[in-house]
């Protein structure tokens, strides 16, 4: 666009207020509507002369932002590639940790339960001993109550700069089983399912419902 065709848009489209001249018009009669309808075909060709004008300027404004854009993907491409590559790697050892961790939770439970079950069990038989007479053998049996033995539960490390975050998703893998189970989630939508799962996560237990995590490494910046 040159100065010329831009200074001829001032004279044409701007130096006119057209909007004022349009707030003006009154249409009542054939000879008001003529000059109504006159005035909006002048606006169409104002229109279409100021697109036209500004046209060319767009194009090479879009032309140089999608080789702006291409230049940015070139250095982004690799990078986003091998960021991709470390994500995949960390994601899989905490992923890995975190199994662990909850393996390692359900052994601990399970030995404390245990060892609260034998302690019982030791406990009834001091007292039968005691109502016996038999004091020694009573403070003994109390002597062989299993000490509590804390577990080692592995620590999940924290990413510096980032975080881990989940997606927790699902899908209906037996109907059938649903519907028998959980009949109300059959009237419930998928939107409903799905808050029940990002509360339960891995402890989701709805027959019929496979779910699972999708994790994810954002890094801040």
């Amino acid at each position: 666009m040159t100065e010329t065709s831009l200074e001829k848009l001032k004279v044409d489209v701007l130096t006119p207020n057209y909007p004022e001249i349009a707030s003006r018009l009154i249409v009542h009669d054939q000879p008001s509507l003529d000059k109504a309808n006159a005035f909006t075909l002048v606006m169409k060709g104002l229109i279409s002369d100021v697109k036209d004008t500004f046209k060319p300027i767009k194009q090479k404004i879009d032309a140089s932002k999608n080789e702006t854009l291409e230049k940015e993907r070139g250095f982004l491409g690799p990078l986003n590639k091998a960021k991709g590559t470390a994500d995949l790697k960390i994601i899989t050892y905490i992923e890995d940790l975190k199994e662990k961790k909850r393996e390692a939770e359900k052994k601990a439970q399970e030995a404390e339960t245990a060892r609260l079950k034998a302690v019982q069990l030791a406990m009834k038989e001091a007292e039968v001993l005691e109502e016996k007479g038999h004091e020694k053998e009573a403070r003994e049996m109390r002597d062989r109550v299993p000490e509590f033995k804390p577990t080692a539960i592995p620590e999940i490390p924290k990413l510096k700069g980032a975080h881990l975050r989940e997606n927790w998703k699902f899908k209906v893998t037996d109907l059938k089983l649903l519907i028998k189970m959980r009949p109300d989630l059959i009237m419930a939508d998928k939107v409903e399912i799905g808050k029940l799962v990002r509360i339960h996560k891995e402890k989701t237990d709805i027959p019929g419902v496979e779910v699972w995590n999708e994790s994810s490494l954002p890094t801040k910046g």
